[in-house]
């Protein structure tokens, strides 16, 4: 077959393009980060599964229309032949099974190090250190008492430094986690188009196999 993956990259780049514009309602939703993180680990890959069932209808309906246009000089008993083969559900038969099927590597979107939590526990853990620091020369002549108000304190400040870095890091780790989306989409298009490719050999195979045992030549 003369079809190719790489004379469907316009059709990859626009249901890739759907999946982006599709997920700004989540990433733009009232949620907190870490649910839509949570959620679109499972989501993003759930639509790249179902774009690329998009793409291989888009991909066999090429194939078909090229394999009618070899066929049309052949007799009206082997175009009918053909038909009858069923190509279309041969090559879903073969997309499906579970050395073919298209599994993308990560199963789930990944995310680096979240910048939100790291920026909470460094301000909590340097507030740590200064909060015990303070608070143990201010209760030396209490020991026990001391200790215990120093705790305590040192709790405290640690936990409002945590949320208030916590929250001063939002926009950032939002900025990370699309990036990290990004990236995944760009790995799981590769993934798609390298499938389809797979896809079209698959075709042309049972096509070429066909013409064969029919005794026709493919051109």
């Amino acid at each position: 077959m003369k079809t190719s993956a790489s004379q469907f990259t316009d059709d990859i780049n626009d249901e890739f393009l759907k999946i982006r514009n599709n997920l700004q309602m989540h990433l733009n939703d009232d949620n907190g980060i870490q649910r839509k993180k949570m959620f679109l680990s499972s989501h993003v890959p759930k639509e790249v599964i179902l774009s690329s069932e998009i793409l291989l209808d888009t991909i066999i309906n090429a194939l078909m229309d090229e394999a009618r246009v070899q066929l049309k000089s052949a007799s009206a008993e082997l175009q009918n032949k053909f038909y009858d083969h069923d190509f279309r559900e041969k090559v879903k038969e073969w997309a499906v099974q579970i050395e073919n099927k298209l599994s993308l590597e990560p199963e789930y979107v990944k995310y680096s190090s979240d910048p939100q939590l790291v920026h909470g526990l460094v301000a909590a853990g340097v507030t740590f250190i200064t909060g015990a620091a303070i608070t143990g020369i201010a209760f030396i002549p209490t020991m026990v008492i001391g200790a215990i108000v120093s705790g305590i304190v040192t709790l405290i400040l640690s936990a409002v430094a945590f949320k208030l870095a916590y929250d001063k890091a939002e926009p950032k780790a939002i900025s990370k986690m699309v990036e990290d989306i990004e990236s995944y989409l760009e790995s799981s298009k590769t993934q798609v188009f390298e499938w389809l490719g797979k896809v079209i050999l698959s075709f042309d195979d049972e096509f070429k196999s066909f013409c064969s045992n029919n005794g026709w030549e493919v051109q």
